[in-house]
């Protein structure tokens, strides 16, 4: 007959080592579930990050386009002149040479440079001033007279000509009645 005492030992042990492979389960359970919550947590995180630098970016994008169309209309801390073209076009190009070459780059600076050297250049040579004889006579023709008052005021005040036009003809109410019959009357 077999002894009491080792029998009940292998199942003793059979017991201990149950009860210590459920305890081993049960935290690699828990364990499994921290990892999870922990990989989920890593994945907001990393997609808020991403937000943010996207948003980040976004908001540095808006305000160089804002310094460079602010620039190019002459509104800048340098205070130069408005440059000639389109506004568009000049800030394009400003951006396409500050992602491609950096602000500090030669090809940047000299176009930042030349634009409003050729815009003073072309506001104080002679090519938009009247030729012929001095004292000429104005035209009698009333468009006539609002267009060169509005080409005068736009080369003085630095604005476009449909503005200037439009301030002459708010200021000027009998000549724009006047220029609006002439109209009428070729038609």
């Amino acid at each position: 007959m077999p002894d009491p005492k080792t029998a009940e030992q292998p199942v003793a042990a059979t017991e201990d080592t149950s009860r210590r492979m459920a305890e081993m389960e049960a935290e690699n359970k828990r364990m499994a579930t921290e990892l999870a919550a922990s990989k989920a947590t890593g994945e907001q995180s990393a997609a808020q990050a991403t937000q943010l630098a996207e948003r980040v970016a976004t908001m540095e994008s808006d305000a160089r386009r804002k310094r460079f169309t602010d620039e190019v209309l002459g509104r800048s801390e340098a205070g130069g002149p408005r440059w000639f073209g389109e506004t568009s076009s000049h800030v394009g190009m400003l951006e396409h040479l500050a992602t491609s070459v950096g602000e500090e780059h030669a090809l940047f600076t000299g176009y930042v440079t030349t634009q409003p050297a050729l815009a003073q250049q072309m506001r104080s040579s002679n090519l938009f001033k009247e030729a012929g004889v001095s004292g000429a006579e104005t035209s009698e023709d009333p468009q006539q007279q609002i267009v060169a008052m509005a080409e005068k005021r736009a080369a003085e005040k630095n604005i476009s000509i449909g503005d200037a036009q439009r301030q002459i003809v708010s200021e000027n109410p009998d000549l724009a009645r006047r220029a609006g019959q002439s109209a009428a009357v070729r038609v």
